[in-house]
């Protein structure tokens, strides 16, 4: 395997404690006893262990909870995504800025800050209030005529990602991608990182047979995938494929789970970025992981979080644009920390 300079140490520790875990299972158990309920540990509490060992402490707290989106533009666009949709990344971060979409708003209800980061947006956003621009490059080039990025993109990308993390307060990070083309160079990573069939990460109607405007869309990309061959490597992955915003992504989960935070994580997008930083981290990453899905949860999402030992989170049954699912959660990992934190002890 390659080694970039970005990736020559693990960054992350996994968060095994056996001391601390048999602590937690055995305050647990004892209030199950207490309350007559003997047996394994339910849903919830499987949550608040994970919680306490991402923390490493027995009483964890969850903390200003921060949703960042990574907005990033693809020149595969032009190949996959009809030219009336080409520019629509920016109309939506348009409708995140003035909650038009359910995805702020709900944020806000759960006590959540929102930023948009300019990762490679083909269009520059307006400097305001919740925006940040850490653009790369004015979107990246088209992976049908040569690589996306260049390494040295990659790694700055990824750098940008750690920096943006180190100023945030808080302890939990949840993490959305968007931008035209977003979705198909992320199902190429995924199909180049994890081996999953192009087929299951480009269908998103579970209820219908694949369509004929879905077999011309998915021939496409596997041209693309044929075109760059036989890499491994993910920082090679992802300059070959894209994008800025998965990148920085990248970064960005890498260094909240070097602060022991817990990550949040929905759609295809984040989900590229989770595997690929699983892979940088020395397979640490998914320790620190829940992972949001739709309420038609596909089958490769179940396949991804066991791969990576990430937590799942049930979905709540809202449909929305990547990361609705993310503020609609956030009490459940609330109400696990509670359980630790705040739930008495029974005396021994």
């Amino acid at each position: 395997m390659t080694t970039h300079p970005i990736d020559a140490q693990p960054m992350v520790v996994p968060i095994a404690d056996a001391a601390l875990e048999e602590s937690i299972r055995y305050r647990l158990g004892q209030r199950r006893l207490a309350h007559g309920t003997p047996g394994p540990l339910a849903p919830l509490e499987m949550l608040a262990l994970r919680l306490a060992l991402i923390q490493k402490q027995p009483h964890p707290r969850i903390k200003q909870a921060q949703l960042v989106i990574f907005g990033g533009d693809h020149g595969l666009a032009v190949d996959v995504v009809a030219p009336s949709h080409i520019q629509d990344s920016i109309g939506l971060i348009d409708d995140i800025l003035a909650s038009r979409v359910p995805l702020p708003v709900l944020a806000h209800q759960r006590g959540m800050t929102t930023r948009i980061v300019d990762c490679g947006l083909a269009t520059d956003l307006a400097a305001q209030p919740g925006v940040l621009a850490r653009k790369i490059a004015h979107g990246t080039r088209n992976c049908r005529m040569a690589a996306a990025m260049t390494v040295a993109q990659v790694q700055a990308a990824i750098r940008a990602g750690q920096d943006i993390v180190e100023t945030l307060p808080g302890n939990l990070l949840a993490c959305v991608g968007l931008g035209t083309g977003s979705h198909a160079v992320a199902a190429l990573t995924l199909a180049q990182v994890a081996g999953f069939p192009l087929v299951e990460l480009t269908h998103t109607d579970g209820n219908a047979g694949i369509q004929e405007s879905h077999l011309k869309k998915l021939s496409l990309i596997q041209k693309n995938q044929n075109r760059h061959g036989l890499i491994e490597d993910p920082i090679e992955v992802l300059a070959a494929f894209g994008g800025f915003e998965t990148a920085m992504m990248v970064g960005a989960m890498l260094a909240a789970a070097k602060q022991r935070h817990t990550l949040m994580v929905e759609g295809l997008n984040a989900c590229a970025a989770m595997l690929v930083a699983h892979r940088l981290s020395g397979h640490a990453m998914g320790d620190y992981c829940f992972v949001a899905s739709p309420p038609s949860q596909p089958s490769w999402i179940e396949t991804l979080i066991g791969k990576v030992g990430a937590q799942g989170l049930p979905s709540i049954g809202l449909d929305g644009i990547d990361g609705t699912q993310l503020p609609l959660t956030l009490p459940l990992l609330e109400a696990a920390s509670a359980l630790l934190s705040d739930v008495q002890d029974v005396a021994s």
